[in-house]
C-alpha cells in the first residue's frame, strides 16, 4: 500500500509538471543587435528600453545593462523605444515564446543622446563619438550628411540631405547661439529654430518660425527671458493670433478680433517661496462683424513662477 501511494504521488507530480509546462514555455526574451558600415559583425546593445504593449498601451522600462537579454511576461507585439535615440526610432517587434533576436543596421553617422543628463545630443560615427570632419553618402554616391565635430558635438555646422540631393536639415553653431533650418524635399524651408547655446538642463531663450508649403509664415513663437510672444497667420497671410507680454488676441479670417485677453501680474507668496504670481485677466469676445459680445474680469490665482498666465501657453494647436 505504501508503494502504491508513493507511485501515485510521483505520477501526480509528473502530470502537474506537464500541465504547467506550457505556462513556463511562454517565457519571452528578446535582444537587439546592431551593425554599422564600419563593423558588419552584430554587437549586442547594452541599453535602457521603453517597451509599449500594443494590446493595451501599457509601457515599462527595461534594461539589459547587466544581462544580454530582456525578459518580458508574455508574447505579443511590442513597440521598443531606445532611451538614447532622440529621433524616436521605434521598432515594432512580434515576440514569440523563447528568444527573439532583432538586428538593426545603423547608418555610419547618427544622432544619439548620451547617458549623462548634463549634455546635449551628440553625433556618433560608427558607434563612437564623432570627431573632426565626417561625411556619409547614399548608395548612389550622393551626400547624405556632412559636418565637423568635437567629441560628438557640432563644432561649426552639420547638414543632412534627402536622397535627391536637396538639403533636409542644417545646423550652425556659433559662439553663443545655435541656428537650425529644416527643408522639404524640394528645398523649401519648413522651419527655423534659434536658441542660445547651453545645456538642455538649463533654460535659455529660443524662438521658432514655421512656414506653409508656399513659403509664407505659418507662425512665429519666441520665448525670451520666460516671456512668450506669438504671431500666427492664416494661409492667405491674414493674422490669426497675436500675443505680446500682457495681451493675447485671436482673430477671425476677416481680420476682426474674435477674443482678446489682457492681464496684469501681481506678486504672490512669501519671500522664501521665491517670486510667484497671480494674474488679473480681462476677457473680451466679439462677433465676426466686430461687435463686442461680452466682457469678463477674473483673478487667476495660479500662484505660478511663470511670468504670464496659463492662457499664454495655450498654443498646442501650433505645429
Amino acid at each position: 500500500m505504501g508503494n502504491y501511494s508513493f507511485h501515485m504521488r510521483y505520477l501526480l507530480t509528473i502530470l502537474t509538471l506537464l500541465c504547467l509546462q506550457p505556462l513556463y514555455s511562454q517565457s519571452v526574451q528578446f535582444q537587439i543587435q546592431r551593425t554599422n558600415p564600419c563593423n558588419p559583425t552584430p554587437v549586442i546593445e547594452k541599453e535602457t528600453y521603453f517597451i509599449i504593449d500594443t494590446t493595451d498601451g501599457a509601457w515599462t522600462d527595461y534594461s539589459n545593462i547587466d544581462s544580454d537579454v530582456i525578459t518580458l511576461p508574455k508574447p505579443g507585439k511590442y513597440i521598443v523605444l531606445r532611451g538614447t535615440e532622440p529621433d524616436i526610432e521605434n521598432y515594432t517587434i512580434d515576440l514569440k515564446a523563447g528568444l527573439t533576436i532583432e538586428t538593426i543596421h545603423d547608418p555610419k553617422i547618427m544622432l544619439r543622446l548620451p547617458s549623462t543628463l548634463d549634455a546635449n545630443f551628440v553625433y556618433e560615427t560608427c558607434g563612437k563619438l564623432s570627431e573632426g570632419y565626417q561625411e556619409e553618402f547614399y548608395p548612389d554616391g550622393r551626400i547624405k550628411i556632412r559636418g565637423t565635430f568635437k567629441e560628438g558635438f557640432i563644432k561649426d555646422s552639420v547638414a543632412e540631405y534627402f536622397s535627391n540631393g536637396k538639403r533636409k536639415y542644417q545646423c550652425q553653431y556659433k559662439k553663443k547661439e545655435v541656428l537650425t533650418t529644416r527643408y522639404d524635399s524640394i528645398n523649401g524651408k519648413t522651419s527655423i529654430y534659434w536658441s542660445q547655446r547651453g545645456s538642455f538642463m538649463i533654460y535659455h531663450s529660443h524662438s521658432s518660425t514655421v512656414f506653409f508649403p508656399n513659403q509664407t509664415v505659418n507662425w512665429i513663437r519666441s520665448d525670451i527671458k520666460n516671456i512668450i510672444t506669438i504671431r500666427e497667420y492664416y494661409p492667405d497671410g491674414t493674422l490669426k493670433l497675436k500675443q505680446t507680454k500682457n495681451r493675447r488676441t485671436e482673430y477671425y479670417t476677416n481680420g476682426k478680433p474674435k477674443i482678446n485677453y489682457e492681464w496684469r501680474r501681481k506678486t504672490a507668496g512669501s519671500y522664501f517661496d521665491g517670486k510667484r504670481y497671480n494674474f488679473r485677466i480681462t476677457t473680451r469676445t466679439y462677433t465676426e462683424a466686430g461687435i463686442l459680445l461680452s466682457t469678463e474680469t477674473k483673478v487667476d490665482k495660479i500662484n505660478s513662477h511663470y511670468k504670464q498666465p496659463e492662457i499664454a501657453y495655450s498654443d498646442k494647436h501650433l505645429k
